[in-house]
């Protein structure tokens, strides 16, 4: 699959999210934004090394693009074979295993406790949410949130910066579970 991202987009770079998430590997030009000292982070001099790591997520960039294309086109030069979101506005592509959404972890959740979809309420900002979202029985978005997920939500709370879920919540319980 990087073989053919590269190919596809020029200038991407890669990097890998291994043992669920709290390790981080990257090509050598992958934009490192936080302390490059940490231990959790190595960087991979090769793009063999950073495509044969067993990987959580596989993390894609190709300079400044704006998000919303760009998971566009990698989505078309990944087939189908996986699953292309982003949750920044920085141009970070996520691929997934395909199938590997929020919406399957959390309806896998609700099935083994029997919750049915119409009984969760769910929040989201990004487009990594939107099939959560839409497979919750209500989908509630901050007012902050992506133009994707204000246009599919029931309900839309204040910004996360004013604690938006906490409001939301608050007037869910107070009303007895009807906002």
């Amino acid at each position: 699959m990087t073989r053919r991202l590269r190919a596809e987009v020029p200038g991407a770079v890669f990097a890998v999210e291994v043992e669920d998430g709290r390790e981080l590997r990257h090509d050598a030009e992958w934009p490192v934004l936080w302390e490059a000292g940490d231990p959790t982070i190595r960087v991979l001099a090769t793009p063999e090394e950073v495509a044969s790591v067993p990987a959580v997520k596989l993390l894609v960039r190709a300079g400044r693009r704006d998000p919303d294309a760009f998971v566009r086109i990698v989505a078309a030069a990944i087939g189908g074979l996986a699953e292309a979101t982003h949750s920044s506005y920085s141009g970070l592509i996520e691929i997934s295993a395909s199938g590997v959404t929020k919406a399957a972890g959390l309806a896998w959740f609700c099935e083994q406790r029997g919750i049915d979809p119409a009984e969760v309420v769910a929040f989201g900002d990004m487009p990594n949410d939107v099939p959560m979202l839409t497979w919750a029985g209500r989908a509630v978005a901050v007012a902050n949130a992506h133009p994707a997920v204000r246009e599919i939500a029931d309900d839309v709370t204040v910004s996360n910066d004013e604690d938006g879920v906490a409001v939301h919540l608050e007037k869910l319980f107070e009303l007895g579970g009807n906002p």
